[in-house]
């Protein structure tokens, strides 16, 4: 029975743990969407060709943000081992979205 009991509260916090870390990429996700748009209204008062080069930066922006969401729709939907698979792959893909961001936010500040 103890046995049982430990692998119940295990598991609870295993899921209380995707949980929390699923929120909390996906509250990032939206901040960064929120971001991108602010560079896009940004983007829409430039001209010429260093609005053709914003325009491309924003769009390599929002492609990784979806690449994010889409490996969100797979963690919420994966269990254990899939599960921590998963999520580091999301580390890595937050972690390229924030580095892109702020390559591309920089390119706006010289604007």
């Amino acid at each position: 029975m103890e046995d049982k009991n430990f692998l119940s509260t295990r598991t609870q916090k295993c899921n209380s743990e995707m949980v929390k870390s699923t929120l909390t990429a996906i509250t990032r996700l939206v901040e960064y969407k929120k971001e991108i748009d602010q560079l896009q209204a940004k983007a829409e008062k430039l001209g010429g060709d260093v609005k053709a080069k914003a325009e491309q930066q924003l769009t390599a922006l929002r492609q990784k943000l979806d690449e994010v969401s889409e490996k969100l729709k797979e963690l919420s939907s994966s269990s254990g081992n899939a599960w921590e698979q998963l999520k580091s792959g999301i580390d890595a893909a937050m972690e390229d979205l924030r580095n892109a961001y702020k390559k591309g936010a920089a390119e706006f500040s010289k604007s």
